[in-house]
């Protein structure tokens, strides 16, 4: 399983339908990111052979392709993230900062460790993404082990954490697989 990695930079495009949807978007920096993001999705589908697809997107549902593959993208600052697999998977990376201090009772997380605190983010974010439920409170998720990580909730996922530079990224699957980075 390839985990690609690239560096957030502006580009010129031609545009569709999914560039369209991510144009209306009020914030800049998440513009970015986003446009980022499906650009390296592109890639890795033609990568892979599809030349073309399309997004479906459905009420509250997890996105999907139309195309007999699945995918996760993320993104944290400077770096989108994404995996495209034959089966379903989840995928965060986040960059340690102070901000997680604030959100860590809503993930049940008791530590002052930013580092700490950045693991226990991405995982509980992975393992939404795989199990394609956003409603799952984040201090409901349990995690056991360590990398790769078992976590439950609904059902059992191997998650692995991933260091690069001082970004941390965490990736949820059904069977645990060995993991490699890619980056550009």
């Amino acid at each position: 399983m390839i985990i690609y990695l690239r560096k957030i930079k502006k580009t010129r495009y031609q545009a569709d339908e999914e560039t369209a949807r991510i144009e209306a978007f009020q914030s800049e920096k998440r513009k970015l990111q986003s446009l980022a993001g499906y650009f390296l999705l592109k890639d890795i589908l033609k990568e892979k052979g599809y030349h073309t697809f399309k997004i479906i997107r459905k009420d509250n549902q997890k996105p999907k392709l139309d195309v007999p593959l699945f995918y996760s993208l993320s993104h944290s600052m400077d770096y989108v993230v994404c995996m495209v697999e034959k089966e379903e998977i989840g995928i965060d990376i986040q960059y340690p900062t102070e901000k997680l201090l604030n959100i860590r009772r809503k993930t049940g997380e008791l530590s002052d460790d930013i580092k700490t605190l950045s693991k226990h983010w991405v995982l509980k974010e992975a393992y939404i993404k795989y199990i394609g439920n956003p409603k799952i409170p984040l201090k409901d998720i349990k995690i056991k082990g360590s990398n790769p990580y078992i976590l439950t909730y609904q059902e059992p996922a191997y998650c692995q954490v991933i260091e690069f530079n001082d970004y941390v990224i965490a990736v949820c699957m059904k069977e645990n697989k060995k993991v490699v980075l890619k980056h550009d």
